[in-house]
């Protein structure tokens, strides 16, 4: 399962790029919190997590 949070777009453009090679779901961080979800996430494959860097760290949203 591939989750992504992007604030411009790069993130999102980067995990369907690795999405269409690896064909694993694809889970928009930012849609979760915007719903508020407190649903588990489960996948038989590994987690793939991309965001972007922001001096040197993950956006705190996503830590």
């Amino acid at each position: 399962m591939i989750l992504y949070f992007s604030g411009t777009g790069n993130s999102s453009y980067t995990a369907k790029t690795i999405q269409s090679v690896i064909g694993d779901e694809i889970v928009s961080i930012n849609e979760l919190m915007k719903k508020e979800s407190k649903e588990t996430l489960k996948s038989n494959k590994p987690f793939v997590f991309v965001c972007p860097t922001y001096a040197w760290r993950i956006p705190r949203v996503v830590e």
